[in-house]
């Protein structure tokens, strides 16, 4: 049970730091990541495809979590977590695109923040949450 406990935590932690971020400054991080991500893509690759855009991100998502598995450095351990956190400030884009909100008025403006916040967070508590399970599954070998 307390596993279970640990991952809501990890999740509350998560969307509180996203939504203070998300509601202070709406889509800043968004714009700065996208931004600078996607004009290197662009640059790197000559092409502007959303789809190629997203793709590179995805991989480069999975990598850098693969990484965080296999680093014993705390401090790289940290650091490639925050370059993960601000990495998925894409989820907006890709969940912008798949729902669609015509943000008309204030309540749907804090509907799409809610929803764009609970997907970041979720996937960022979920690999934290995977990462310590498996150091708590190494240290009892």
């Amino acid at each position: 049970m307390k596993k279970s406990s640990n991952f809501f935590v990890l999740l509350g932690a998560s969307f509180v730091i996203y939504l203070a971020s998300d509601y202070l400054f709406p889509d800043t991080m968004l714009y700065l990541t996208g931004g600078l991500f996607g004009s290197t893509i662009r640059n790197m690759t000559g092409n502007s495809s959303g789809n190629l855009f997203i793709w590179i991100w995805g991989v480069i998502v999975i990598f850098l979590a693969s990484l965080l598995f296999h680093l014993k450095n705390r401090p790289l351990k940290y650091l490639t977590l925050i370059v993960i956190a601000i990495l998925l400030y894409v989820v907006d884009f890709i969940l912008m695109e798949m729902i669609k909100i015509d943000i008309i008025d204030t309540a749907t403006r804090n509907i799409s923040i809610a929803i764009r916040v609970m997907g970041k967070a979720l996937i960022l508590a979920l690999i934290i949450y995977l990462e310590r399970k498996q150091k708590l599954k190494q240290e009892t070998l």
